[in-house]
């Protein structure tokens, strides 16, 4: 029997059936632990069972103890990135069994913690069905709801799951229009890069069928983009359509919206064999379900509004006219993105912080920078005079292996190698002859103690990917003294590249001195060991008494010779069970098979 919740609605009682393994990242640490005996799992609706399509749907999932004794749960670890537990695995299905779509979020994971239940007690946690499930039709429907606690499915006591039945109706035109002017009266604007983006928490996501297209379309006509939330998630080319009549707009948040979702529906530029799509991140049976619904009539609409984000200054804006060229554009759209640039390139500053940001270009300088690669597939090619904006173009021509180096590409590299902004001397460094030799390996060298981290990050990948050993004190010298843990980490790459494998790991040892970085230097010396296979690791930080002792311990273990020749030539040095605890002293260790750990305790 499982307990009813009157002040929620309509109970739905449900059996504790298996109807999905579990995979988790923060519930492999519990694995081994089976389903306790006596746990029940129930579904309840608030305000019913009977709703309306567009309606909002909340549920509550409750786990109860009906046992004499206390059982032991897991939750959390499946929050970050969305704010709702991902944990929880949902399966609605129609009366002939077919499942609605399912959403799709970046597994961003989350702090997780085992709790206590006593008996008669329970676990209740709010849900909303739409962020689990896209309901598109009309129907009645069997829903279906679980999550594994940090339990282990066994034949006989499988993972518990909650059902129930909700029907859900069409609503008549009227419906539909009061249904969006509802959602508009409490809307509140979106913040950020939340347009389109999974965790967009407005309720126009929901009307995602035919019968909203005329009244969302209205509405965005009005003025209010979050109304494209709804038209975007309508699968139809009538929506195509609709978002090909906004980009004429003479709001630019309107204009910005439609070229937005339409971008999502164009065909995607191919880089690596992947397809690059135009935010969220929906897998690739989304991402052919939209471009499956491009109209080629709307490119050159589109285009014309991209060239108009191009010139509005705004970053967001920005980034998607770029996205919009980068896919589509020709060779006269050069012109709008070297503008944009150039706008972009103002604006900078060196980043010599631990904290600065170094993988991206400022503004919406990294989406430009695609825009310009995408137009140079294409055929174009950056003009021969100009400001730092076309001097930068011409660098990433020089970058860039498909492009014949022109007459005077010397003179020019080497006359702005230096020059700022950061931005203009990454691509620079980029840019360099492979491998850089003579003159060219000088600069190279000097880019590797540049004052913008940013810059020096890419002269360490330069210089790994060179293969001279030159470069490798100099990057050895970067892992014992740099503050930046990306540079570090990329220091680290490039002498794992170039196989000087003795002074990375020389380097590694020194540095386990440091508070915010030995955990990085263990994950790299424990490699160089030989250990057994493992699905993951984990490390705790050590006071500063640990680690130097530890660090000592590291330097005596390689002050024999063989070892230290193991390491030169690539090989993984054999370590007793002993030995491997005194060297990580508690601060890291794998997690292996049989859910026990390595190295393992005395």
């Amino acid at each position: 029997m499982f307990t009813q919740h009157r002040r929620l609605g309509a109970v739905i009682l449900a059996a504790a059936i298996g109807f999905i393994q579990f995979l988790s990242h923060a519930a492999a640490p519990g694995q081994g632990r089976p389903v306790p005996e006596g746990v029940q799992v129930a579904l309840s609706f608030a305000g019913g069972t009977n709703f309306v399509l567009g309606d909002v749907i909340d549920l509550t999932f409750t786990l109860s103890n009906a046992s004499a004794q206390p059982v032991s749960y897991e939750t959390g670890g499946d929050y970050r990135g969305t704010g709702f537990p991902t944990r929880f695995k949902f399966r609605v299905a129609d009366e002939k069994g077919a499942a609605l779509p399912a959403e799709s979020w970046a597994d961003r994971g989350g702090l997780s913690g085992r709790r206590e239940l006593k008996p008669g007690e329970e676990y209740r946690q709010a849900l909303r069905l739409q962020n689990y499930v896209r309901v598109s039709q009309p129907g009645v429907f069997t829903v279906r709801v679980g999550h594994d606690f940090g339990w282990e499915a066994t034949p006989s006591r499988p993972l518990p799951a909650a059902e129930g039945k909700i029907a859900v109706a069409m609503p008549t035109a009227d419906q539909a229009e009061q249904r969006v002017r509802a959602i508009l009266a409490k809307a509140e604007p979106e913040k950020g890069d939340a347009l389109g983006a999974y965790w967009a928490k407005t309720d126009f996501r929901y009307l995602s069928h035919p019968v909203f297209l005329a009244a969302l379309e209205r509405c965005a006509a009005e003025g209010n983009e979050q109304a494209l939330e709804g038209v975007q998630r309508i699968k139809s080319k009538e929506a195509t359509l609709a978002l090909t009549r906004l980009l004429d707009h003479k709001m630019t948040n309107v204009v910005h919206a439609a070229a937005f979702f339409l971008g999502r529906r164009m065909p995607p530029r191919i880089v690596g064999g992947y397809p690059r799509r135009l935010g969220g991140y929906g897998t690739p049976e989304d991402a052919a379900a939209d471009t499956a619904l491009w109209m080629p009539a709307a490119a050159e609409p589109l285009r014309a509004a991209a060239r108009t984000l191009l010139r509005s200054g705004t970053v967001n804006y920005v980034n998607t006219g770029a996205f919009i060229i980068e896919a589509i554009g020709k060779g006269e759209d050069g012109v709008a993105v070297l503008e944009a640039l150039a706008g972009t390139l103002r604006e900078w500053k060196v980043r010599a912080n631990p904290e600065d940001n170094i993988l991206n270009a400022p503004g919406a300088g990294d989406a430009l920078i695609n825009a310009l690669a995408g137009l140079r597939e294409r055929g174009y090619r950056a003009p021969t005079a100009g400001g730092v904006n076309v001097i930068l173009a011409r660098f990433l021509e020089l970058g860039d292996p498909s492009v014949p180096r022109g007459d005077g590409w010397e003179q020019l590299l080497e006359a702005f190698f230096g020059q700022n902004p950061p931005m203009l001397r990454e691509a620079a460094v980029r840019a360099l002859p492979r491998p850089p030799v003579g003159q060219w390996e000088k600069l190279l060298m000097g880019a590797l103690n540049d004052a913008d981290r940013g810059v020096m990050r890419t002269a360490c990948t330069v210089a790994g990917e060179s293969k001279n050993q030159i470069f490798a004190e100099p990057l050895g010298n970067i892992i014992r003294t740099e503050r930046h843990e990306w540079v570090v980490r990329e220091a680290s790459l490039a002498l794992t590249r170039l196989g000087a494998h003795w002074v990375a790991t020389e380097a590694w040892i020194e540095r386990l001195g440091d508070e915010k970085l030995h955990g990085e230097g263990l994950r790299f010396l424990a490699e160089k060991l030989e250990h057994p296979e493992s699905h993951g690791s984990t490390g705790h930080d050590l006071g500063r008494e640990a680690r130097m002792a530890m660090r000592a311990r590291w330097q005596r273990f390689f002050a024999d010779p063989e070892r230290r020749s193991l390491v030169e030539a690539g090989k993984r040095v054999p370590v007793t069970a002993t030995q491997a605890r005194e060297l990580f002293s508690g601060g890291f260790s794998y997690w292996i098979d049989g859910g026990t750990s390595w190295p393992p305790g005395e």
